[in-house]
């Protein structure tokens, strides 16, 4: 079979989502090198836990865009939940200065 597909005890299944969320207000906070190469971290190692495949991501100034491949069990919500709540935790931890720039999550 092709590797699009994925397998579970009882089924085969494919379940991909595009994921696009914005900065408050549009602000530019992912500009430097440093906060960009976190964010990316971060993200890989909670898709990794939640048991997500990330095929695609892209990081604008002020936005997040990703292409990800989930199992049929976990609602969009739940997974934009988990990653935006754990990555907002950790960049506000690592780089104090945000906290102003990203109020919230």
């Amino acid at each position: 079979m092709s590797k699009r597909w994925r397998h579970s005890d009882a089924t085969v299944y494919t379940v991909e989502y595009i994921l696009v969320w914005c900065t408050k207000y549009g602000k530019e906070v992912f500009g430097d090198d440093e906060t960009s190469l976190f964010l990316k971290k971060k993200l890989l190692e909670k898709a990794k836990d939640l048991e997500i495949s990330i095929k695609g991501l892209s990081l604008g100034q002020s936005d997040v865009e990703l292409h990800i491949s989930v199992p049929p069990t976990d609602s969009p919500h739940y997974i934009v939940q988990q990653l935006k709540a754990h990555t907002y935790r950790e960049l506000i931890r690592q780089f104090p200065y945000l906290k102003s720039r990203m109020p919230s999550i």
